[in-house]
């Protein structure tokens, strides 16, 4: 099995880089990469790695190991339902 692959580059702010991501089937995409620690909050949709060291051409190895949920879904159909039975569904405004 075949691992993604990071390529750090610059430094964008204090412990913020920008890097490419590169998947084993060769598809390459643009992410930021910082290190996580103790405390610190990860956003939605972010992932938490382990890198490995570099080959000779800058990329390093890279396995995932969390993935952070994308934000929660509040509006549901239920939901949705339930507020136009206790406030009524939106009118349009019309003249006075």
């Amino acid at each position: 099995m075949k691992k993604d692959e990071i390529q750090i580059g610059p430094e964008i702010s204090p412990g913020v880089h920008l890097g490419l991501r590169r998947t084993p089937d060769g598809a390459v995409r643009k992410v930021t990469c910082m290190p996580s620690g103790d405390g610190v909050p990860l956003a939605p949709g972010s992932e938490v790695v382990d890198v490995e060291a570099a080959s000779t051409d800058g990329w390093h190895k890279m396995t995932s190991l969390y993935k952070v949920p994308g934000p929660a879904q509040v509006a549901t159909p239920a939901y949705r339902e339930g507020y136009d039975r206790v406030f009524g569904k939106k009118q349009k405004a019309g003249l006075a």
